[in-house]
């Protein structure tokens, strides 16, 4: 893969992170075939509330990361020379 595209940060990653650790954390003492129903669903749950903050919050930080390379510049005048 080349190195301008690769990512450091991976959403779906992320997301199966906190499905795992959300299906860790709320594991049922035993498992009958309504716990196990209801404890996967709940993980895809806990995934899919992650995956629509991820939607939500990437594209403000990358604005706000893009507004912080640019030094504060309100104008295309005031953009540093690349």
């Amino acid at each position: 893969m080349p190195a301008s595209k690769r990512r450091v940060f991976a959403p779906r990653l992320l997301v199966v992170g906190v499905m795992l650790l959300w299906a860790a954390q709320n594991e049922p003492d035993s498992f009958t075939a309504a716990s196990l129903s209801v404890w996967i669903l709940s993980a895809l749950t806990a995934g899919l509330i992650a995956y629509a903050a991820i939607a939500l919050v990437l594209p403000v930080f990358r604005i706000i990361m893009a507004f912080i390379v640019l030094g504060g510049a309100t104008s295309p005048d005031e953009a540093p020379e690349p």
